[in-house]
């Protein structure tokens, strides 16, 4: 029987892809980029081009954008300004806060999400879900990270629930659906461009508003 409702975070619940592009505006604005004969649109490409979705460690996805460029600068100050300033501008999707608020009256609501503990603590605090969740488990934090099973465990063990009672809904095949399937969680896939469809999901969503946990118990 379905007892819990575990969620990503990025491009599941938060646009990530609006969010960080944002940020980009703020970095370039803020650095004075400009001032190395880049336009903001070459530099947004460049970053874009390494950052595989929010994948990549941030400090390599920076310096291989200044070497494409060729921007005489560290990629450490870019990071610098990125631990400092990413989230600031974190944006959800449409409708969800409205779908976290519905849940939350019937369901323990888990957020299971990778990076670091200062932005995504960050992208919390500004779209002001924190308090939605009964427990939040950040990879950084955890010292773990999806797709290690122990994280999604860890987060059973928190509500002393077994796999089989929790539903998992995510963006990505591996990390929020294979996984978890394997675990024996039921795994919601929210489709996007970026990959192709997982083999185990138990449902394929547009948006987390479209889900209703009662079609799964």
């Amino acid at each position: 029987m379905l007892k819990a409702l575990f969620l990503d975070l990025d491009q599941t619940l938060l646009d990530r892809a609006q969010t960080f592009q944002r940020y980009l505006a703020r970095q370039f604005s803020d650095l004075e980029l400009s001032q190395y004969g880049v336009s903001d649109t070459e530099y947004f490409a460049a970053v874009h081009r390494w950052d595989d979705n929010g994948y990549r460690d941030k400090q390599d996805t920076f310096d291989r954008a200044i070497a494409d460029l060729q921007l005489p600068l560290p990629g450490a100050h870019l990071l610098t300004h990125f631990r400092s300033e990413y989230g600031k501008d974190a944006s959800l999707f449409a409708g969800v806060a409205q779908w976290l608020e519905s849940m939350n009256r019937e369901w323990p609501l888990v957020l299971i999400t990778n990076g670091r503990t200062q932005g995504q603590t960050r992208k919390l605090d500004v779209t002001g879900i924190a308090p939605l969740f009964q427990s939040v488990l950040i990879s950084e934090a955890e010292g773990v990270k999806k797709p290690d099973p122990e994280i999604y465990l860890r987060a059973c063990r928190k509500l002393s629930l077994t796999a089989e009672q929790v539903m998992f809904v995510g963006d990505h095949p591996r990390n929020d659906v294979d996984v978890p399937a394997s675990l024996g969680m039921q795994a919601v896939w929210v489709r996007n461009e970026v990959y192709e469809p997982p083999q185990h999901a138990v449902a394929v969503v547009d948006s987390v508003a479209e889900i209703n946990p009662r079609d799964f118990c």
